[in-house]
């Protein structure tokens, strides 16, 4: 079964529906059409929702089928067949990693996403935004490797393509694009460790040293918050959910206890610093005390610390209406 219909059949599984947009471009004709997305304060709303409830919906209730996934596929990528979709910094040379266009193609602006894993999971709501603000988002992934420049963790095998291959390949790329934007999102270390082994002074750094290494390139540099994690639960949010289907509040998280504390300080050095903005995403997943797991009868996170595909997909709305103005675009409806 293809990427596409696999991810037609999860929808239905999970009640998500997606009304076609018939004057998008060719390539984006099955994803859902802007107005039918919920705006910021509507997306709040529905969170506040989650937040208080207990059970999980009959929808959901048996096991998906694929499971919950943040990776982009065929839909997104359709007409690129050359494109690899992503590297990993143990096999894959760099430079051998094409950087796959997404959101409105033929647009004159270009914005440059720069991410290990973390980054791949947002490609879904960045392509509906570029698409809607007539955006081209060239995407610069590598998993398990953020844009950080991070010391080798002692737990990990070769790092070469990580720590200096792929560097120098994204910050090149990047100083001779001049794109318009640079975004950028990444763990705390390599290779997605279970929990953060770098101290606040390394992570702030090696933020510090990637942002002023394409400080020239471009004027407009923005971070993306990392979301909440459940590296520390004993099963991850889908799991937890299916074996306390009545009883969701016990899968929730919090801002305190699900945000991690290392990567916001190391955050809000780089900004004050005026290396960077940033767009914190909590405001796409929890309410000022509640993470919830379950939001508008969709799983939000596929893993312990990946939104899912189909909530990328329906935040869309409103993540692009805060992102617009940091970057200096008209305010989108």
């Amino acid at each position: 079964m293809s990427t596409v219909r696999k991810r037609a059949t999860y929808a239905v599984v999970s009640a998500l529906i997606l009304t076609l947009n018939v004057t998008a471009p060719s390539w984006a004709i099955s994803l859902p059409a802007w107005t039918t997305l919920p705006s910021t304060t509507a997306l709040q709303s529905s969170i506040a929702n989650g937040a208080g409830a207990t059970i999980l919906s009959s929808a959901l209730l048996s096991p998906t089928k694929p499971k919950p996934s943040y990776s982009i596929g065929a839909l997104e990528l359709v007409g690129q067949n050359t494109c690899m979709q992503r590297g990993h910094f143990l096999t894959i040379d760099p430079a051998l990693v094409a950087p796959c266009v997404l959101g409105d193609r033929r647009a004159a602006k270009t914005v440059v996403l720069v991410g290990d894993s973390e980054g791949e999971m947002w490609l879904p709501a960045l392509n509906i935004w570029g698409l809607q603000a007539h955006v081209k988002i060239l995407r610069y992934v590598y998993i398990a490797c953020p844009p950080w420049h991070l010391p080798l963790a002692s737990s990990t095998p070769n790092w070469t393509n990580c720590s200096t291959k792929w560097h120098n390949y994204v910050e090149d790329a990047i100083q001779k694009l001049h794109p318009y934007a640079v975004i950028a999102t990444g763990m705390p270390d390599v290779a997605q460790e279970a929990s953060t082994k770098n101290s606040l002074s390394t992570v702030t750094a090696g933020m510090s040293d990637f942002f002023r290494a394409i400080q020239s390139a471009t004027p407009r540099r923005v971070i993306l918050s990392n979301i909440p994690w459940f590296l520390t639960t004993s099963r991850t949010p889908v799991a937890c959910a299916m074996f306390n289907r009545t009883a969701l509040q016990r899968c929730n998280g919090s801002p305190r206890t699900s945000l991690d504390a290392t990567m916001t300080s190391a955050i809000q050095s780089t900004v004050a610093n005026k290396l960077a903005t940033v767009l914190w995403t909590k405001q796409f997943f929890c309410t000022e005390t509640v993470c919830p797991v379950v939001v508008a009868n969709r799983f939000v996170y596929s893993d312990s610390h990946h939104l899912n595909y189909d909530w990328s997909l329906y935040i869309a709305r409103a993540f692009g209406q805060k992102l617009s103005p940091l970057l200096g675009l008209p305010q989108l409806p």
